[in-house]
């Protein structure tokens, strides 16, 4: 009785160790392309995050200086040393100019929430200055929300595009590698 599992015949080597080293390949290619993704998804999850505490912390400052809590100043910095760090880490971004527009609002919302407690005019201020803020924040963490999540359809996509050419290259290594086997029998 005949070997069930006969070896392909010398020719057919060749294409079979081809096929191997491209998927070999492909696979290398995956893994980089999903490693600097995962990169790039961290960053922007821990942007979003900020973002988002900004508008928290906008909203804060102006309940604190409505209850006329003395120790607001506290939170002024973290807000404006946030703002600042997004600024810095989303130059470059569309975004950015958006950021940078804010900068007078920052700037004033800081004035009126740390000037001395005189008046309802100031808490007036401080809650119209801080939905100001949270208007244009949302808009900012709606686009960076918006882009990130393009970034990952667009990863998506190319990781169907990489598991498909790598079936293809198995299902044509098959087909070269079973040919031959046909012909001997």
């Amino acid at each position: 009785m005949g070997n069930p599992f006969p070896l392909p015949p010398r020719g057919s080597r060749g294409p079979h160790l081809l096929a191997i080293f491209l998927i070999a390949v492909l696979l290398v290619v995956e893994t980089v392309l999903v490693d600097g993704y995962l990169m790039e998804q961290r960053r922007d999850a821990e942007i979003i995050n900020v973002a988002g505490r900004q508008r928290m912390l906008s909203q804060r400052i102006a309940k604190l200086v409505a209850l006329d809590y003395p120790e607001v100043g506290s939170d002024i910095s973290e807000w404006r040393a946030r703002h600042d760090w997004l600024k810095d880490d989303l130059a470059g971004r569309p975004v950015h100019a958006r950021l940078l527009a804010l900068d007078s609002l920052v700037y004033a919302l800081s004035a009126a929430a740390r000037a001395p407690a005189q008046s309802v005019e100031r808490g007036r201020e401080v809650n119209q200055l801080a939905d100001e803020f949270l208007l244009a924040m949302d808009a900012i963490v709606d686009e960076l929300s918006l882009a990130a999540t393009n970034r990952a359809d667009q990863q998506r996509h190319l990781d169907y595009w990489l598991t498909g050419l790598a079936l293809g290259i198995l299902l044509l290594d098959l087909i070269l590698m079973f040919r031959p086997w046909r012909r001997v029998s």
